[in-house]
């Protein structure tokens, strides 16, 4: 193997494990949480909408536009009381 081929190969087996190890992981609902207005609940919304956020590429004003509107808008889309649904399906 030429030295070239063997760089090219590690950096491409250590390029992802790296990115992977850098990523934050995704936020997680607070269990037992039963009040919209529990800190734990808003700490989720807000670590969701900025995930949400970034994922997108948002900046400036855009991104606070958007934070706005999302925190606004989470219960809708994760309502207190309800978890994520569960993986997998029932096919």
């Amino acid at each position: 193997m030429t030295i070239l081929f063997r760089t090219a190969l590690i950096l491409g087996l250590a390029c992802p494990a790296a990115v992977a190890v850098g990523a934050d992981p995704a936020p997680t609902w607070p269990a037992g949480t039963t009040d919209k207005k529990d800190p734990k609940v808003l700490a989720f919304y807000d670590s969701q909408c900025q995930g949400w956020a970034a994922t997108k590429g948002l900046a400036g004003d855009a991104r606070d536009s958007y934070l706005a509107k999302c925190r606004e808008n989470a219960a809708k889309v994760y309502p207190v009381g309800y978890g994520p649904p569960a993986e997998g399906g029932g096919e």
